[in-house]
């Protein structure tokens, strides 16, 4: 189904729900949150937020690699284990 033979209110909930697949809305919430918190408000808050999004972003990155090591050690270790269990055969 095209977005144009969808009403109105159909394509503004396909966006929302592509907006949560993809973590903008969290993302977004948590920028908003951190400037609406800080104590000394930025004199350009666009950059403020610009800057959050990037945060955020690193982080993510910086999470994945991490679980991507986490999971190559796993994949190393279980190898090595059939590889024991195969030589005890």
């Amino acid at each position: 189904m095209s977005s144009y033979s969808m009403s109105p209110e159909q394509r503004k909930d396909a966006f929302r729900r592509y907006l949560e697949r993809y973590g903008i809305i969290d993302q977004l919430t948590k920028s908003f949150v951190a400037l609406y918190e800080e104590r000394n408000k930025p004199s350009n808050p666009l950059e403020y937020l610009k800057q959050q999004m990037s945060t955020g972003e690193r982080d993510t990155v910086s999470q994945l690699q991490a679980e991507i090591a986490r999971l190559q050690k796993e994949n190393d270790e279980l190898k090595a284990k059939l590889a024991e269990r195969d030589e005890a055969k």
